[in-house]
Formats: C-alpha cells, sequence, structure tokens
C-alpha cells in the first residue's frame, strides 16, 4: 500500500489489529495546517482516515484484501479501505481489549485536543476534520455535512493545556483496581496525562515534565508511557486491600542474587500461587495450587536479569518481589 504525502507532516501514528483479526491504520489529512485540500472528508483518498484491511486474504492484486463489512467495501468511487474518516492526525489509537471498543486521540490544529470514542462494529464514521476541530467550527466552507451526521469526541482540552495529544489505553490489568476502566491520555507538549473514566468523565491529572510520546500495554494489561527522551514508566494507582487481606503479610526470598534455586517464605500465611514474570510482563514461571508456608523454585534456566515475583495466598492477598538471577 502507498499512500502520496503531499507535505512532510501529518504522518499518522498506529497500527493495531483489532479482536476481528484485522489490521487498522490511522493515517494524517497529508499535512500543512488546515487541511488545504479537504482531505480527511474526501472518501476517495486514504488521508484522514482510520483503515481497515485483511492481511490473510490478498485480492486484487494487492498484498491484502478488503472485510466484506467494510464502509465503502465493492465501491468503485470510493476507497474501500476506510472504516472511519475526518481525522487530522490520529498519534495513537487503541483497543479496549474488554469489549474491543476503539479510541482514538486527535492532534488537533490551533485550540482543541481531541479524543474520540467508538464501538469496535461501528463503521462508516466521521468525526468532522476539517469541518471541525474537536465541537468547534474550524472551517464549514466546503463539503461539510450536517452536524448531525458526525462523531464528536468524549473529551477534549484547549491549547492553555496542551497542544499535541498521544493516545493511550484503556486500563484492563488486575493490580489497580481504582484504574481498573480508565482511558489514558497524555500530551507531548506540556507533559499533562489525563484519564476519562467509565463514566465518560474526564479528569486531567496534572503535568508531569516528560514529552509523552507513546503508550505501551504488557501482556497483563498493565499500563506504561513513553517520553520521547527515551524514558519508560509504569502507571501505577492504588493496590486496594480486600476484608480478607493481611497487609502485614512478610514474604522472603533466599538467597537473592539466585543462581539455581531460590526459596520463597512466608512465614505463617498459605501459599496458594507464585509467578514470576520478566521486565517485558511476561510470565516465566509459576506454581499453583500449592498448600505450604514454603516453596522452592529452580531458576537456573532463566536468562541472567531482574524478575518480580508475585506470591499470592489461600486468602487472596498478593505481594510482590524483586528478584536478581
Amino acid at each position: 500500500m502507498d499512500i502520496v504525502q503531499p507535505f512532510s507532516n501529518h504522518n499518522g501514528g498506529s497500527i493495531n489489529f483489532g479482536a476481528d483479526g484485522y489490521l487498522y491504520i490511522s493515517t494524517g489529512d497529508g499535512g500543512a495546517g488546515g487541511d488545504p485540500g479537504n482531505r480527511s472528508q474526501n472518501t476517495a483518498i486514504l488521508l484522514g482516515k482510520l483503515l481497515r484491511i485483511d492481511v490473510d486474504n490478498p485480492a486484487n492484486g494487492n498484498n491484502y484484501g478488503i472485510p466484506a463489512d467494510n464502509p465503502f467495501a465493492g465501491s468503485s468511487s470510493q476507497a474501500e479501505e476506510i472504516w472511519a474518516y475526518g481525522l487530522r492526525n490520529a498519534w495513537k489509537f487503541s483497543f479496549d481489549s474488554e469489549n474491543a471498543d476503539v479510541w482514538i486521540a486527535d492532534v488537533g490544529q490551533n485550540a482543541w485536543e481531541e479524543i474520540n470514542k467508538a464501538g469496535g462494529s461501528e463503521a462508516g464514521l466521521n468525526y468532522g476534520w476539517r469541518c471541525y476541530e474537536a465541537n468547534a467550527v474550524f472551517d464549514t466552507s466546503s463539503n461539510c455535512p450536517d452536524p448531525s451526521e458526525l462523531v464528536f469526541p468524549i473529551g477534549e482540552y484547549d491549547h492553555s493545556t496542551g497542544f499535541s495529544i498521544t493516545g493511550g489505553y484503556v486500563y484492563r490489568g488486575s493490580t489497580y483496581a481504582n484504574l481498573q476502566g480508565y482511558y489514558f491520555f497524555a500530551d507531548f507538549g506540556t507533559g499533562l496525562i489525563g484519564t476519562i473514566d467509565e463514566a465518560d468523565q474526564q479528569n486531567n491529572v496534572g503535568t508531569f515534565g516528560g514529552n509523552w510520546s507513546s503508550f505501551g500495554e504488557d501482556s497483563n494489561n498493565e499500563l506504561y508511557i513513553s517520553g520521547y527522551n527515551g524514558q519508560i514508566f509504569k502507571i501505577e494507582g492504588e493496590i486496594v486491600a480486600g476484608v480478607n487481606d493481611v497487609n502485614t503479610l512478610k514474604v522472603s526470598l533466599s538467597p537473592n542474587p539466585a543462581s539455581t534455586t531460590v526459596t520463597i517464605n512466608t512465614a505463617t500465611e498459605i501459599m496458594q500461587s507464585i509467578s514470576v514474570f520478566d521486565v517485558l510482563g511476561k510470565k516465566v514461571l509459576s506454581r499453583e495450587n500449592l498448600s505450604s508456608t514454603s516453596n522452592t523454585l529452580i531458576v537456573e534456566g532463566l536468562v541472567s536479569g531482574v524478575y518480580l515475583v508475585k506470591v499470592t495466598t489461600s486468602n487472596g492477598t498478593a505481594v510482590k518481589k524483586m528478584i536478581v538471577q
């Protein structure tokens, strides 16, 4: 797939597979300022769009096929790859791993940054650029549908708060109950980090001094944010204790560093399971259905490095410890 780019800026920002197995691609509007060619509203071209293609079933001389339920599938005049349009420069979009909703953070022009949300099966949506910048009129001089035909953002902020939005993910991890269902976004220019909760309420958490350029999600759905300077940070909330949690649980690892084996002791609490994760969040060892206060793991097969050991007791208490191998 080749897309002619008339200007040097607004190059899109994400490629992601959806739960349906199709590949989604966000493209910029072609660049310059104000979309001078009104390309985002032009459904005959691929600029300013969210595209959806089938990489498993090539057709018509391409290295990909067109899903049959794409909104313009079978059209001779519209671009069949289009899933949604009316985007300026969607710098990061993602899918909610729980329900396949798509979240699109679209970088604004002069005044507003916006966040769009849609159900995973909602095809052919028009997000309004260049007619609108977020909820504000930008240029409705030509080729603009009635506002009732447009999808307006679920979240926005003006340029007194930030001026280049970076989209993130909906938190679906299991570590921080107070973050469950929150969508995270950030701003490249000001260091803002914000959220939208399950009631669609927006909260600008604060500025943290980073040029936030991307988010990441590990295999356990825990979230990370990266700065343009190369630093990566983990997003953490509060570990909420349940009524049966024992907050004084003590866990010891010996020896640490370990070379061949490590013995894990909880003194009095009965262990139910032990999991060992690498720095990327991948589970590399696990023991289930335990019924003891002490357990020895063989770790000599692990690559040298730092690992996280998670111990869960029979009453649901979980404690994490670092170990060096």
